[in-house]
């Protein structure tokens, strides 16, 4: 039991921790573009995710997924291939990963965690964009699209429910992606 509780509190850290470091990201974005002379804006001027996503002719798609951490389910090769094909198929016009385009980058990041006393594991799909703006002369990569999806599941059942989960979060950004079109 205290086993469990340690699994599932370092499995709460990370999410604590993610959530911490958008909420200083999005703090330090905002102080390094607003001058001390101007306002803050209204939260209800600010631009929705499908705002962000129209002005997008391509993406780049890039895989992340620790294998050595995470192995159960598909590779992170397999899901390159399968993902940049699905969303291929579904009208997005996305291309393999180049580090030397500087296209917006369509980034799907699996993880997982097996339990040792429990046959389970948990895991989180997080789908983000994220865009290069020059800012006061300054580059900056900004998330402009993000979704977090997580649950757990039998081990004998994480390659399915992580595809699953993949597919699921993939139709749910393909469905604001058209939206903003």
């Amino acid at each position: 039991m205290n086993t469990n509780y340690k699994s599932l509190s370092k499995i709460l850290s990370r999410l604590n921790f993610l959530s911490i470091s958008s909420t200083l990201f999005i703090s330090i974005f905002m102080l390094l573009t607003a001058s001390t002379d101007q306002r803050m804006v209204n939260a209800q001027q600010e631009p929705s995710m499908e705002d962000n996503l129209k002005g997008i002719s391509t993406l780049e798609l890039d895989i992340e997924k620790d294998e050595d951490f995470c192995s159960r389910g598909g590779s992170k090769n397999y899901y390159r291939r399968e993902v940049l094909s699905y969303l291929q198929n579904k009208g997005i016009p996305v291309i393999p990963n180049n580090t030397q385009q500087s296209n917006p980058k369509l980034i799907l990041n699996i993880d997982c965690y097996s339990h040792d006393n429990i046959d389970g594991v948990t895991y989180t799909l997080e789908l983000y964009v994220t865009q290069i703006y020059n800012i006061n002369g300054r580059k900056a990569k900004v998330i402009i699209y993000h979704d977090l999806a997580y649950g757990g599941t039998p081990s004998s059942y994480y390659p399915e429910d992580e595809q699953k989960g993949v597919v699921h979060t993939l139709d749910s950004f393909i469905e604001e992606w058209n939206s903003a079109k």
